[in-house]
């Protein structure tokens, strides 16, 4: 990071960033032909994945938290934006969006609605995100 001589937000925006898994140079030549030609691997993994990606796009959560829930979780995220406002890790007011497409995110995932429980869980990976940082 410190050759690149952006900020962390900056290089994660811009995916600046990426962490892959090491490979020999056979097997990283073999994948990067396979890419370079359009060649996809389809495994089993991949066609489950597809099928779920498919129906998960069809999901559309309702925010189903009581009023408390919602405030609290909103208490919660703001007390990150006023603590990192002027931090070199900035979360500025742009967190009403996150604050609202994480737990949405969640819950399209596990095919369910917004509650308490989705609420709990999004400002757990947003606090764990800033804890990456």
């Amino acid at each position: 990071m410190a050759e690149i001589g952006l900020s962390p937000l900056l290089l994660s925006r811009f995916a600046f960033i990426v962490k892959a898994e090491g490979l020999e140079a056979d097997r990283r030549k073999a994948l990067l032909k396979r890419k370079f030609l359009g060649e996809t691997v389809t495994s089993e993994y991949t066609k489950r994945h597809l099928h779920w990606l498919r129906e998960a796009r069809r999901h559309h959560p309702k925010i189903v938290a009581s009023e408390d829930e919602i405030d609290r979780y909103i208490e919660k995220v703001d007390k990150l934006v006023e603590e990192y406002l002027r931090a070199p890790l900035r979360r500025d007011l742009r967190m009403g969006d996150y604050a609202k497409r994480v737990p949405m995110a969640i819950a399209k995932a596990s095919f369910s609605d917004v509650d308490g429980k989705i609420l709990d869980e999004g400002i757990q990976l947003i606090k764990n995100c800033i804890a990456v940082w």
